[in-house]
C-alpha cells in the first residue's frame, strides 16, 4: 500500500513539472527571448478577444472578421481558435492566464499519453516516467511556446496518444477499437492541420512495423514476401476506417479549408516557399551542443540524457530492438534539412505541400523519438549489461567525453562571444556529470535508488535550463499598455466606420483588438489572392511570393522595411482608410500629418470614402457617389442598410463564398466590384438591404462532426445493451 502512494506521489511530481515551472508566470505574456513578436500577440489573443467581445455584445460567435485585411472568414481561418474543443476554453477563461494554464495542461497531458504509451510499450515504470519527463520538457515545445504557436503546441501534445492507442486498440472495447486512432488524429486536425501530416505518418509507420511484428516473419523468402502482403492487407483493412473517422471528426476544419485555400495566396506557393526555414546543415550541433537563446524552428537539443541513452542503445545487439525510432529520428532530421535535402526539394511542389511549409517542424518528430529511446536506454541499464557490452559503453562514454570536453576547452580559448562559451559549457558540465553517474551505476558504487534519485533532478534542470532559455516573460499590463497614446488617439477620432493602414506594424494587432480598431493591413498565413494583388497597388510595396504579411517586409524589418513607398490614397480610400499610421515619415506623399506618438506618425488621407456608397453603376469603382446608405445594423456577420437607388451599392468589404444579399427581404444577386469587395444593384426608391454570411461548408462539417460522435455514442451503447443481454 505504502508503495503505491508513493509511486502515486511521484508520477504527480514528474507529470506537474510543467505546472511548477511555469506557474511563477501564468499571469504574464510569453515572447521568443530574442523577439519582440509573439504569434500570441499577433494572432491567437487578437482573435479570442474577438470573439469573446462579440459574445458579449450579440450573444454568439463570429464566424467573420473585421479587424484586420478588410475582413476574412474566421470560419475558415486554422488559426481562429473556432475549431478545437479544449481551445474554447478560453472564451471564459482570464488572458493571458487562460492560454498559460492551457499551454501547462497540454504538456502535461502530452507526458501523461508518453507514459502511458511507455508502459504499453512494456518498459518499467520509472523508464516510462523518465521518458514522459523527456517529451513534456521537450526544449523545441519551450521554443514555440515562446514563438506564439498556441495550436501547434496543442497538437503534438496528442502524439503520444495515437501511438497510445494504436499499440493497445486489440484490447479496446467496440466500436472504439475500429475508430480511437481516427478520434485522436481527427482531434490533432482540429488542434493544427500543420501537424496531422507528421502525426498520421509516424502513426502509419508505428502500425505496419507492430504489424509485421505481431505477425513475425519466418521461412524461405516466398513465405516472407506472401506473409508481408496477408498483414499489409491485414493492416490496410484496420486504417482505412480510421482515416475514415479522422475525416469525420475533422470535417469542421478541414470543409472550410478546401474551400479558403484555392483562393488564398497558400495555393501560390513556390518550392523555395513550401521549404521556407529548413534546417542549415550548421545547425546539426545542436544535438549536442544546446542553442541557448536561439531560434525554436531550429532547435533540436534533446537533453544529455537522450544523448548518451542513445550511446546504450546503439551499442551492440540493442540497435536491433530499437530500429523502429532510430530510423524515425534519422528521417526526422533528413526532412527538417528541407532545401538542403535534394530528395525533399523534388517532392515540394506536390498539391497539398503547402501545408508542410517549414519542415524543420519535423523536428518534433525527432525529439518524440529521443524520448523513446531514452526511457529504452535506461530501460537497458536497468535491465543489466553483459561485461563485453559494459566495456564498449565506458569505452564510448570516455571518448565522448574527452571529445566534448577538449572541444569546450578549445572554444573558450578561441572563442570570445559569452553565448557560444555558456553553449558548449553547458553540454560539457551535462555530459560529465550523466556519464560519472552511469560509470558509478555500472560499476554499482551507486545503488539503483540514489541512481534515480540523482537522475531526475539533472533532467529536469537540463531540459528546462534549455527550454526557459527560449523564453522571455513580459507582464500582461505592460503588453496591453503599448501605444497607448497612439490608441487613445485613433479611438477618439470618431465613431464613423473607417479603417487604418500601416506600412509599419504600428498598430499591433493585439491592440486592435482591444479597442476595437479595424486594420487594411494584417498578418495571417491565410490571405485572398484578389486582396493581396489589390493592396499590392494600393499600398505601392511589391509582392515578390508568398508573404504572412500584408504588406510584406522584405528584410523582415517592419519599421524600416517599406519607408521608400507612397501608398495610392484613392485605392486606399475606396477600402475606407483614413488613417495611415507609420513609423517612418511620409510626408511626400501628399498626406496630412495629424500628429506624432512616439516614433508613430499619424495621416489623414484626405480621399477616404465611406463604408458604403451608391454610385452610378457604369462608373469606375469609388466615381460618381449618388448617395450614402445608412447604417441600420453593422456586426460581423450581418449588416443591414437603407439606401436609395437606382444605382450600384458598394460595401467596402471583402466578398467571400457564403455572403449573401437581401433587397427588401428578396435574396438578390451578389455582385463583387474590383473582384473583392460586396455590391448589389439597385432600382429606383428606397430599399432595404441586408448582408449575411452563411459560411454552409462551416456548417455541414460541424454537422457531419456531432454527427459522427452520436453514431459512435449510440453504437457503444447497443453493444454493450446486446451484451447485458447476453449475460442473462
Amino acid at each position: 500500500m505504502r508503495y503505491r502512494v508513493v509511486t502515486s506521489f511521484i508520477r504527480f511530481l514528474v507529470f506537474c513539472v510543467p505546472a511548477f515551472v511555469f506557474s511563477p508566470y501564468w499571469d504574464h505574456f510569453i515572447y521568443p527571448f530574442n523577439s519582440k513578436y509573439s504569434d500570441l500577440l499577433i494572432t491567437h489573443y487578437p482573435n479570442i478577444v474577438y470573439i469573446r467581445q462579440s459574445l458579449e455584445q450579440i450573444g454568439r460567435v463570429p464566424l467573420w472578421s473585421n479587424m484586420i485585411m478588410s475582413g476574412y472568414p474566421l470560419s475558415a481561418d486554422p488559426l481562429s481558435g473556432l475549431f478545437y474543443p479544449p481551445g474554447w476554453l478560453l472564451f471564459i477563461l482570464p488572458l493571458p492566464q487562460g492560454f498559460n494554464i492551457l499551454f501547462m495542461a497540454h504538456l502535461i497531458f502530452s507526458g501523461i499519453g508518453m507514459y502511458l504509451f511507455l508502459k504499453a510499450e512494456g518498459l518499467c515504470e520509472f523508464c516510462s516516467l523518465l521518458g514522459a519527463l523527456s517529451f513534456e520538457l521537450m526544449p523545441k515545445t519551450f521554443g514555440h511556446i515562446g514563438e506564439g504557436h498556441v495550436t501547434l503546441v496543442y497538437a503534438v501534445s496528442w502524439t503520444p496518444w495515437l501511438l497510445l492507442f494504436e499499440k493497445i486498440r486489440r484490447a479496446l472495447y467496440l466500436p472504439w477499437r475500429q475508430v480511437s486512432c481516427g478520434l485522436v488524429l481527427g482531434m490533432i486536425i482540429l488542434a493544427d492541420i500543420r501537424w496531422a501530416f507528421y502525426a498520421a505518418l509516424l502513426w502509419l509507420c508505428y502500425g505496419f512495423w507492430q504489424a509485421q511484428k505481431t505477425e513475425g516473419q519466418s521461412g524461405n523468402l516466398l513465405t516472407r514476401l506472401r506473409l508481408l502482403g496477408i498483414t499489409t492487407g491485414k493492416w490496410i483493412n484496420q486504417v482505412l476506417p480510421q482515416f475514415f473517422i479522422a475525416i469525420l471528426a475533422g470535417a469542421p476544419l478541414l470543409f472550410p479549408l478546401m474551400e479558403f485555400t484555392p483562393l488564398s495566396t497558400r495555393s501560390l506557393l513556390s518550392s523555395a516557399d513550401n521549404l521556407f526555414l529548413s534546417l542549415p546543415p550548421s545547425y546539426l550541433f545542436g544535438l549536442v551542443i544546446p542553442d541557448i537563446a536561439g531560434f525554436a524552428e531550429w532547435l533540436l537539443y534533446p537533453g544529455v540524457f537522450s544523448l548518451l541513452s542513445l550511446l546504450i542503445i546503439v551499442n551492440g545487439k540493442y540497435i536491433k530492438q530499437n530500429t523502429f525510432w532510430l530510423i524515425v529520428a534519422f528521417s526526422a532530421l533528413l526532412f527538417s534539412l528541407g532545401d538542403f535535402f535534394p530528395i525533399l526539394k523534388a517532392f515540394s511542389t506536390l498539391p497539398g505541400f503547402d501545408l508542410l511549409r517549414v519542415p524543420a517542424r519535423a523536428l518534433f518528430l525527432l525529439g518524440f523519438a529521443f524520448s523513446v529511446l531514452s526511457a529504452r536506454g535506461f530501460f537497458t541499464l536497468e535491465e543489466g549489461l553483459s561485461k563485453s557490452d559494459l566495456q564498449r559503453l565506458r569505452l564510448i562514454l570516455t571518448a565522448f567525453v574527452l571529445f566534448i570536453g577538449l572541444l569546450t576547452i578549445g572554444v573558450n580559448f578561441l572563442v570570445r562571444e559569452t553565448t557560444i562559451k555558456v553553449k558548449f559549457l553547458w553540454s560539457a558540465v551535462g555530459v560529465i556529470l550523466y556519464a560519472t553517474l552511469i560509470f558509478l551505476r555500472t560499476n554499482e558504487v551507486l545503488g539503483r535508488r540514489l541512481f534515480r534519485v540523482a537522475i531526475v533532478p539533472l533532467l529536469v534542470l537540463d531540459l528546462c535550463g534549455v527550454g526557459f532559455s527560449q523564453l522571455r516573460f513580459v507582464e500582461a499590463r505592460q503588453v496591453l499598455q503599448q501605444k497607448s497614446d497612439l490608441t487613445s488617439f485613433l479611438t477618439s477620432l470618431g465613431n464613423a466606420h473607417y479603417r487604418v493602414y500601416s506600412p509599419s506594424y504600428s498598430v499591433p494587432q493585439h491592440i486592435v483588438a482591444q479597442h476595437k480598431l479595424e486594420l487594411a493591413d494584417g498578418v495571417n498565413p491565410m490571405q485572398l489572392i484578389a486582396y493581396v494583388r489589390f493592396m499590392e497597388q494600393a499600398t505601392g510595396i511589391p509582392v515578390a511570393g508568398y508573404s504572412v504579411t500584408i504588406p510584406p517586409f522584405a528584410s523582415g524589418d517592419p519599421d524600416a522595411d517599406n519607408a521608400g513607398y507612397c501608398p495610392n490614397l484613392t485605392d486606399l480610400g475606396i477600402l475606407n482608410v483614413r488613417y495611415i499610421v507609420s513609423e517612418f515619415d511620409l510626408g511626400a506623399c501628399r498626406l496630412l500629418l495629424l500628429g506624432k506618438f512616439g516614433n508613430s506618425r499619424v495621416y489623414l488621407n484626405n480621399i477616404y470614402l465611406p463604408r458604403i456608397w451608391v454610385q452610378d453603376e457604369k462608373a469606375n469603382i469609388g466615381e460618381r457617389m449618388i448617395s450614402q446608405p445608412i447604417i441600420r445594423k453593422y456586426t460581423p456577420d450581418d449588416i443591414t442598410v437603407d439606401a436609395s437607388g437606382p444605382g450600384l451599392l458598394v460595401l467596402s468589404e471583402i466578398t467571400y463564398p457564403g455572403w449573401r444579399v437581401n433587397v427588401d427581404g428578396q435574396r438578390a444577386q451578389l455582385i463583387e466590384p474590383l473582384g473583392f469587395l460586396r455590391g448589389v444593384q439597385l432600382s429606383e426608391g428606397s430599399h432595404h438591404v441586408r448582408f449575411y454570411f452563411v459560411p454552409m461548408s462551416f456548417y455541414v462539417g460541424w454537422i457531419i462532426f456531432f454527427i459522427t460522435i452520436l453514431f459512435l455514442l449510440i453504437t457503444r451503447l447497443y453493444v454493450l445493451f446486446i451484451a447485458r443481454i447476453r449475460g442473462r
